[in-house]
């Protein structure tokens, strides 16, 4: 899994930040379970579209669904510098 762009996504609150990612693959389950170790972990597999959200303390939440190729980051406080860490993590899978 590989991303191959980032959007800037434009917030109305002044405290937060988001990214939309590509992603080279689909979001798969086991994408999922294993991202969702870094932090905390809500995966709601029952919805028609299964949803997560993965909140990595301190640093952001990843927001997505299975089955597509992009993720939400969102960052509060400005703190966004992470935003590679972010990727590191997603290339790993």
């Amino acid at each position: 899994m590989k991303v191959i762009q980032i959007i800037d996504i434009e917030d109305c609150l002044s405290n937060v930040k988001s990214f939309d990612l590509l992603l080279s693959d689909e979001i798969t389950k086991n994408f999922i379970l294993n991202l969702g170790k870094k932090g905390y972990l809500q995966y709601y597999s029952d919805f028609p579209k299964p949803f997560f959200k993965i909140r990595l303390e301190g640093i952001c939440d990843i927001k997505g669904v299975e089955g597509s190729k992009k993720l939400r980051v969102i960052f509060r406080n400005h703190s966004y510098i992470p935003l590679n860490f972010v990727i590191e993590l997603i290339n790993i899978f």
